[in-house]
């Protein structure tokens, strides 16, 4: 049985109680009920289906066939075709799963939102970048979902995976843990005798962040929460970049053995190392391959992005053989705790 015959639609859709059009979202991997209720019913008409050996689209007709055996991958990149060193990682662990299950890979570069090129707006740009040949069984999309890229998603049949981004309900996403993140490093610190956490490039309770980072209110609430289960002292300072810059905020930094300071991102601890004259403990909660491979000293959070990618193909793959009702929620990622000379221990 296949989608393209709508009898069997009907029949589906009379056993499951629901419409032809309800049904035929549910199996072609569309539907949005991100509900108790939605989910119940997605389940339930995925179970009939099974039953009755219906493949629920073209992708996995075209896997069992043999036709294309590709997966196509949406990388972000900037003005100069340029994609974020982090991405490379992401794209190894795809190929790696990839190629182990005998899949190729089908790179496709778009150009970030809210940028120019040559006196043309991005968007234009991004349109004439949508591919022409759709040889490919699935899709995986890095970063951040751009309205072009999903309208053409949107257009073809094939389950879609993405990593790093928040993609919205009902649609699967690799994504780092990023309020364990800022838990563990905080739990780190106390064990090594500071008692006093100094937040800085955040802006207190609030439940986004300057500069509208989706990772900043997540790792944020993970610091918060462990300084209080550890008892911990608490400042948060605002992001120095708008609060009338780095030294002012730095001059707020008590100098204290048991006080650390905590920074949200990779640039704040580049400004803080830069203006900053005083002696104070340093962490950070931000994962960028500068201290990987330039500056390991620093204490700091670091994920293995690489095995990330794997995992987004992995479930992709999953969902290209037999595609599964919408997510309650989103697979997470754990980092590691690295610990560098910046804080030593009380």
């Amino acid at each position: 049985m296949s989608t393209d015959d709508p009898a069997t639609l009907q029949a589906i859709a009379a056993e499951a109680g629901l419409s032809v059009a309800t049904v035929s979202k549910i199996l072609g991997g569309k539907y949005k009920g991100n509900t108790p209720k939605g989910r119940e019913r997605s389940t339930r008409v995925l179970a009939i289906a099974k039953r009755l050996g219906f493949i629920a689209n073209a992708s996995a007709r075209r896997l069992r066939s043999g036709a294309h055996q590709a997966v196509i991958v949406f990388v972000m990149v900037d003005d100069f075709g340029h994609p974020p060193i982090f991405s490379i990682d992401f794209l190894l662990g795809i190929n790696q799963s990839l190629r182990a299950h005998g899949k190729s890979v089908i790179v496709h570069t778009v150009v970030r939102p809210h940028s120019q090129i040559n006196g043309h707006e991005t968007g234009e740009l991004v349109r004439s970048q949508m591919p022409t040949d759709r040889t490919f069984d699935g899709a995986l999309v890095i970063d951040q979902l751009v309205p072009e890229v999903e309208a053409f998603l949107a257009q073809v049949d094939v389950p879609v995976g993405y990593i790093n981004s928040d993609p919205g309900p009902g649609r699967q996403s690799s994504q780092r843990d990023e309020r364990a993140a800022g838990a563990d490093l905080v739990t780190t610190l106390a064990g090594l005798g500071y008692r006093h956490i100094v937040a800085l490039g955040e802006t207190g309770d609030q439940t986004t962040s300057i500069g509208g980072h989706i990772a900043y209110p997540q790792r944020w609430a993970g610091i918060k929460a462990a300084a209080q289960a550890a008892g911990l002292r608490l400042t948060s300072l605002p992001d120095p970049w708008w609060s009338g810059g780095f030294t002012d905020t730095i001059a707020q930094v008590p100098v204290a053995e048991d006080t650390v300071v905590v920074a949200m991102d990779v640039n704040t601890v580049l400004m803080f190392l830069r203006f900053g004259s005083r002696e104070v403990a340093l962490a950070c909660c931000d994962d960028s391959h500068l201290f990987s491979d330039i500056y390991p000293l620093l204490t700091r959070v670091r994920f293995d992005r690489v095995a990330l990618g794997r995992q987004a193909a992995d479930r992709l793959l999953a969902q290209m053989v037999e595609p599964q009702a919408p997510l309650a929620s989103v697979p997470l990622m754990r980092g590691m705790v690295m610990v560098g000379n910046t804080t030593p221990a009380r």
